[in-house]
């Protein structure tokens, strides 16, 4: 959360748009049944193919269960 103020409140001050985009991992739930492990490697996946294609002054995040954000300015 901290890092979304963060990005919020430095939009705000440059005056530049700021959006979230939420990921939600379709089927999250069965791969936690196969094991938590590979979901957790699913979700891994999701967020470092985020993080690859984010702008640098972008955070992709994980906010519980099968979601991730990223912040956009």
């Amino acid at each position: 959360m901290e890092r979304l103020k963060d990005s919020a409140a430095l939009a705000k001050r440059v005056k530049l748009p700021f959006g979230v985009a939420l990921i939600d991992v379709v089927n999250q739930k069965g791969f936690n049944e196969i094991s938590h492990a590979v979901g957790d490697k699913a979700l891994m996946t999701v967020s470092r193919a985020m993080e690859t294609l984010s702008r640098t002054h972008e955070h992709p995040a994980r906010i519980g269960g099968g979601r991730v954000w990223n912040f956009c300015g």
